[in-house]
């Protein structure tokens, strides 16, 4: 279970888990029906995190294409380089 403090104090639940204002914790899910906890939400200084997988299947990861560095050049077709060729021969040969 996700909770985060929206309030502008921490927040400590026993002597393990403290939560900063604007910060996310995972507590165990024992803290579910926590009295505490709902206090808190009640008054608006602590929000549940519904996690925005639960019951769906994970995406999966898809890389961005990667886009050149304004440094790189990229490569032209063999078939120009070809033609260059050809013509940076003709006039060696002239």
């Amino acid at each position: 279970m996700k909770v985060k403090n929206t309030g502008n104090k921490i927040i400590g639940f026993g002597a393990t888990y403290y939560v900063l204002p604007g910060q996310t914790i995972e507590l165990p899910n024992s803290y579910e029906n926590n009295e505490a906890i709902n206090t808190f939400v009640k008054g608006g200084k602590l929000q549940i995190v519904k996690d925005a997988t639960a019951g769906k299947k994970k995406a999966a990861k898809v890389e961005e294409p990667k886009t050149p560095v304004d440094d790189e050049v990229p490569e032209e077709p063999a078939e120009n380089n070809a033609e260059e060729q050809e013509v940076n021969d003709n006039e060696e040969q002239k």
